[in-house]
C-alpha cells in the first residue's frame, strides 16, 4: 500500500510530465511541420532580425493590397504561385535586399516562374545601375533555387544563409 506521501509525488510528476507535453507541442519547431511559404519566409524573416537587427516588412503576394506596395508586383503571373511572401527591408529606398519566397502550383509551371524570378533580377539590376554602388553589387549574387515545389529568390548579405535555411525548411 502507497502512502499519502508517495501518491502526491506520483500525482506531481505526472501533472509535470503532462505539462511538459504540452510545451513541448506549442513550442514546437516550425521546421517540423509541413513546409509552407509562409512558415519558410517567416524562419527567414527570424533569422534576418537576429543577424541584421533590422525590420523587414512581410508582403504577401496572393493580397491584393499588399502587391499595391511591392516594388516587383509586375513581373508576377498569380496563376502560377499557390503562396507566395517577399520580404524587403523598411528602408527598400536605400537597399536592394529582397527575399521571396513561393510556392507553385505545380511543377510544370517552374519555366514560368523562374522567368517571373529572372525579370526580378532584371528590374533590380535597372533600378540600382546607377544609384548605390554597393547595393549595385549586392544584387549581382542574387540567387535563385528551387527545391520541391518551393521557389527562393534572394538578394542579401546573407544570402548563403538563408539558401540553407531554405533548403533545411523545405526538406
Amino acid at each position: 500500500m502507497q502512502t499519502r506521501g508517495c501518491q502526491m509525488k506520483k500525482l506531481g510528476m505526472l501533472v509535470m510530465a503532462l505539462l511538459l507535453l504540452g510545451c513541448a507541442d506549442k513550442n514546437q519547431d516550425i521546421s517540423l511541420k509541413e513546409p509552407t511559404a509562409e512558415n519558410i519566409i517567416l524562419k527567414i524573416q527570424e533569422k534576418l532580425i537576429e543577424t541584421d537587427k533590422k525590420t523587414y516588412k512581410l508582403l504577401d503576394l496572393k493580397s491584393e493590397s499588399d502587391m499595391e506596395f511591392f516594388s516587383y508586383a509586375k513581373n508576377f503571373n498569380q496563376d502560377y504561385i499557390k503562396a507566395g511572401y517577399a520580404l524587403e527591408p523598411e528602408d527598400a529606398n536605400f537597399s536592394a535586399e529582397l527575399i521571396i519566397v513561393l510556392e507553385m502550383t505545380e511543377p510544370e509551371v517552374e519555366n514560368q516562374v523562374i522567368q517571373m524570378m529572372d525579370k526580378v533580377t532584371s528590374d533590380q539590376t535597372i533600378k540600382w545601375a546607377d544609384y548605390i554602388e554597393s547595393q549595385k553589387q549586392l544584387v549581382k549574387t542574387n540567387q535563385i533555387k528551387r527545391q520541391d515545389s518551393f521557389v527562393l529568390y534572394v538578394t542579401s548579405k546573407e544570402a548563403n544563409d538563408i539558401v540553407k535555411l531554405f533548403q533545411k525548411q523545405v526538406r
